[in-house]
C-alpha cells in the first residue's frame, strides 16, 4: 500500500509541474494507456508470424513504466484528488489480488486485454494492468523502483534545464541513465525516503 501511495503522490507532483489544476483538465491519460499499450506488442513483442524475432523484456518492462504513469494519473483523475489512504489500500489489494492468484496470460494477450478494458471504461483498469504485470514477470517492486527511478529522473532533468537545453545528459563520460541505474541499485526500495535519497543522489552527481 506504502508503494502505491508513494507513486501516487509523486505522479501528482510531477503532474503540478506542468499544470497545478491539471485534474480538472480531464486529459484523456485512457487514451495514452492503450497506445502504450499497443506500441509494446507492435515494437517489441514477437508477433510478425513472417520474420524472426523474440519478446524484448528490457523494453516491454519499460513500456509497463510508461503506462504506470499514465495509469495513475488517471486513477488519480478518476478520483478527483489523490485518493485516501483506504481506497489507496483498496487499490493495492484489488492488484496484489490479480498477481497472486491467478494463472499469467499471454504477453500479448495482456497487454491486448488492457487496451480492450481501458478503451470500454474509459478509466484506469488497474486488474487489467496487474494482468500485464503477471504476464511479464514483473513484481510490485520492480514496478516501484523502476517507476520512481523514471519519475525522479525526470523531474531532475526538468529541474535542471532539460526544456531551455542547458541540460547535461552525460556526466563524467556515461548517461544520466546508467547513473540512475547505479543509485537503483544502490538505495532501499523499503526506505521512506527512497525517493527523496534518489535525487539528492543524483543531484550529488551531477556536474556543478
Amino acid at each position: 500500500m506504502n508503494q502505491l501511495k508513494e507513486m501516487l503522490r509523486l505522479q501528482n507532483e510531477i503532474n503540478c509541474k506542468i499544470n497545478h489544476d491539471w485534474i480538472d483538465l480531464s486529459r484523456p491519460w485512457f487514451r495514452a494507456i492503450w497506445l502504450e499499450a499497443a506500441e509494446a506488442v507492435n515494437d517489441h513483442c514477437d508477433w510478425k508470424w513472417w520474420k524472426h524475432g523474440a519478446d524484448n523484456r528490457e523494453q516491454i518492462v519499460l513500456e509497463v513504466v510508461d503506462i504506470a504513469h499514465f495509469l495513475w494519473a488517471q486513477l488519480i483523475q478518476d478520483c478527483g484528488a489523490i485518493p485516501d489512504d483506504s481506497r489507496v489500500q483498496a487499490f493495492a489489494s484489488q492488484m496484489q489480488s490479480v498477481l497472486s492468484s491467478e494463472e499469467p496470460m499471454g504477453v500479448i494477450e495482456a497487454f491486448e486485454a488492457l487496451a480492450q478494458a481501458t478503451l470500454t471504461s474509459k478509466r484506469a483498469e488497474l486488474e487489467a494492468f496487474a494482468r500485464v504485470m503477471l504476464a511479464v514477470d514483473m513484481s510490485f517492486e520492480e514496478l516501484f523502483r523502476s517507476y520512481v527511478g523514471k519519475n525522479i529522473l525526470n523531474r531532475f532533468r526538468q529541474d535542471h534545464g532539460y526544456k531551455s537545453g542547458d541540460y547535461h545528459k552525460v556526466w563524467q563520460g556515461r548517461e544520466d541513465n546508467e547513473h540512475l541505474t547505479e543509485l537503483l541499485l544502490e538505495l532501499s526500495i523499503t526506505s521512506d525516503s527512497f525517493s527523496t535519497d534518489l535525487y539528492q543522489g543524483l543531484e550529488a552527481r551531477y556536474p556543478k
